[in-house]
């Protein structure tokens, strides 16, 4: 099952930036980078797998991380 990141983050790309803002592929494809980063840092330093990470975990201090 999905977690509420993992929904959000999907709908904030696809219906989001591609739908509703019109961005262009590689504007998206910078986001989806941006994210992947965001993901990975919390895969290998924080120890938390992608598939257990959720908008409870994401704070200010993770993203200053």
């Amino acid at each position: 099952m999905a977690t509420d990141f993992a929904v959000f983050l999907r709908r904030f790309l696809t219906a989001h930036l591609a739908g509703l803002r019109g961005c262009s592929p590689h504007t998206i494809a910078s986001y989806r980078d941006a994210f992947k980063l965001l993901i990975c840092y919390f895969r290998d330093e924080r120890s938390i797998p992608p598939d257990k990470l959720t908008l409870e975990l994401i704070d200010a201090a993770a993203i200053a991380g």
